[in-house]
């Protein structure tokens, strides 16, 4: 889990540097443009990437004291923070929990642009691992189901065994009788 966890961490940290890059320089008519239209807010974004950071290097005992004192989010904030501390959880329904809340926050208009978009990365993520388990769980189901049938076909192999060599001895018995 840490690879995935670093990986995550990793590309965080990319999309925050790309945010803070700074554009090439547009041509006068567009500058115009720009300046009446609403910039991106790169600051949240700095702060919930922190955040994502912080988390990562909790225990789990401080994340579960953490969920407890947070008790149920009620604005996108607190459900970000819901996410990302069900999110270092390493349990199937933790990762649902988070995929949800990231859902949620994408979904909330109220949210800021930078912080939906960083909630629909961690939303993909977490769905990722959730379908991930659920396929590892019906994998392991297919292995034990095989080796449940290679253990009974063992079983009847040895029997056969037992049935060849018991004839063999009958066989050999006769034989040694007719020769007598």
């Amino acid at each position: 889990m840490s690879k995935s966890r670093s990986s995550l961490t990793l590309l965080l940290a990319l999309i925050a540097g790309c945010a803070a890059t700074p554009a090439p320089t547009p041509a006068p008519e567009i500058r115009e443009q720009r300046q009446e239209a609403p910039s991106v807010e790169t600051v949240p974004v700095q702060v919930w990437l922190r955040l994502e950071n912080a988390t990562t290097q909790m225990s789990d005992e401080e994340v579960v004291a953490e969920l407890v004192k947070l008790g149920k989010p009620s604005d996108a904030h607190e459900k970000f923070y819901f996410g990302l501390l069900n999110h270092q959880l390493d349990t199937y329904s933790n990762w649902r929990q988070a995929r949800n809340a990231f859902r949620e926050v994408r979904r909330d208009a109220e949210a800021s642009p930078g912080l939906r978009q960083l909630a629909g990365i961690m939303e993909r993520y977490n769905r990722t691992r959730v379908e991930d388990y659920k396929d590892r769980a019906q994998l392991l189901g297919k292995i034990d189901s095989l080796e449940d049938k290679l253990e009974m076909q063992q079983e009847e192999r040895q029997l056969l065994e037992e049935k060849i060599q018991a004839i063999t001895d009958v066989e050999t018995s006769m034989s040694t009788r007719k020769e007598e």
